[in-house]
């Protein structure tokens, strides 16, 4: 009985360390793609920023053949309205 009693404790035991096992492969693959999704954000971020200095620049630039950008007259982005 008390052979019954350890065969069945490292039985369960043995259960115990799978079930571990996978929840660690798991969560190693759940890091390894929330690490990818990040790393696509901050290239997503990364490139807004850039566009964004870019529209600022672009509207602190001087105007080209009297209009602004965005199609607005140029004298009247300036205020000589």
């Amino acid at each position: 009985m008390e052979s019954d009693a350890i065969a069945q404790l490292k039985l369960q035991k043995e259960e115990l360390l799978n079930k571990v096992g996978t929840l660690k492969t798991e969560l190693q693959e759940w890091r390894q793609r929330l690490d990818g999704q990040v790393s696509g954000f901050k290239g997503v971020s990364s490139i807004l920023e850039i566009h964004f200095q870019f529209m600022c620049f672009d509207l602190q630039s001087p105007c080209h053949d009297g209009f602004c950008h965005f199609g607005h007259a140029c004298n009247m982005l300036h205020g000589m309205a």
